[in-house]
């Protein structure tokens, strides 16, 4: 309920959905999310997770398929971001209208997180 003051949808409808999501946001330590970026809120229903993740304070990490860049928010403000390394025990969220660049986005991150855990730079795989 505390996401839907900020998104003004109808979580009635989607409630073991939002209830998987707010499962999968107060377990881990930072979001990572696959979507779109519309006037600060993350489109469809990725939106939910995210907005979860923010109102609780943790990191979140958005790739916008439709501008091919990474966001991260802070302090409720949303930034360009530079591709993100996973944490510990994230929660990996997206859209299922994932596209090519998205899945590129996603391959990214887990290059990046194992190059820098086993201490490899520029790794051009």
């Amino acid at each position: 309920m505390i996401a839907n003051r900020t998104l003004h949808r109808r979580p009635e409808r989607y409630l073991n959905l939002l209830a998987s999501n707010y499962m999968q946001v107060k377990n881990s330590d930072a979001v990572f999310a696959i979507g779109h970026l519309v006037r600060g809120i993350v489109d469809g229903g990725t939106g939910w997770a995210v907005q979860m993740a923010i109102d609780d304070g943790k990191p979140v990490y958005v790739y916008d398929q439709q501008r091919m860049q990474w966001y991260k928010n802070i302090n409720g403000q949303w930034s360009e971001s530079e591709t993100p390394t996973l944490t510990t025990n994230f929660a990996g969220i997206g859209t299922r209208q994932i596209n090519e660049a998205g899945k590129q986005a996603i391959k990214d991150v887990y290059r990046k997180t194992f190059d820098e855990q086993n201490g490899v730079e520029n790794n051009n795989i």
